[in-house]
């Protein structure tokens, strides 16, 4: 099961629709501050209900049945191999539903590509036909 929480900023980086990965990050500030970058890339999203930044964050993987309260309904897009993956802080919570999460440290440099850059630069096959991000 996948648990992630930290008390550093995120916000969302980039979003590529279509089953597309999500990439979160720690705020610029805070990478200078902090001294590393933390990003966190869902891959694979069908369904989303979140904010676009936020002040702290946890992610925990729960069961879908957990996602019945929210008003988009995730249980309606729920396909077999998608996991739902619980989002908050402490004044909201959301979700992703997606395929997968990972999360990735690295120390700070100024300029440097994400290091999931090349999940939104590679093109993707998807129904027969080739599209970009």
């Amino acid at each position: 099961m996948f648990e992630y929480a930290s008390s550093r900023p995120f916000e969302v980086i980039r979003y590529a629709h279509s089953h597309g990965p999500l990439l979160l990050c720690n705020s610029l500030k805070d990478q200078s501050e902090s001294l590393s970058r933390v990003e966190i890339l869902f891959y694979d999203v069908r369904s989303v209900e979140m904010r676009m930044w936020f002040k702290g964050l946890s992610i925990r993987e729960s069961n879908l049945i957990d996602g019945q309260d929210f008003a988009s309904q995730p249980t309606e897009m729920h396909e077999i191999g998608l996991r739902f993956f619980l989002l908050g802080s402490a004044t909201w919570s959301g979700y992703v539903l997606a395929g997968s999460a990972t999360v990735h440290e690295e120390a700070y440099a100024p300029g440097k590509k994400s290091h999931f850059w090349q999940v939104f630069e590679t093109p993707q096959r998807m129904g027969g036909e080739t599209k970009s991000p």
